[in-house]
């Protein structure tokens, strides 16, 4: 596949639709969910070609899960802004979405 999209040269266009014949990615996976699971588990990026178990660790998503956990505990653990602050104390929900 990857090939396939290097053939493409810097036509970003037909890249795009060429990864996309080869790889589902789910945008729209909560990252706090994704960190909680497993890569057996993981289905956010998934090959169409019926592989994606045996593309997990060339994707190296085990490496994704622990980055998803370590950011998850580091925003986690991020004080939150007090009302009066530049932020107007609105919730860290509202500034990220």
């Amino acid at each position: 596949m990857w090939q396939c999209a290097a053939d493409c040269g810097s036509n970003a266009e037909r890249t795009i639709k060429t990864v996309q014949s080869y790889v589902e990615i789910d945008f729209r996976a909560d990252p706090r969910v994704l960190a909680t699971q497993t890569a057996g588990e993981f289905r956010a990026i998934r090959s169409r070609d019926g592989y994606g178990v045996d593309h997990q660790e060339y994707w190296d998503i085990p490496f994704l899960i622990e980055t998803l956990k370590d950011l998850n505990d580091r925003t986690a653990n991020k004080p939150q802004p007090q009302s009066g602050s530049p932020l107007g104390g609105a919730s860290r929900a509202s500034v990220v979405s």
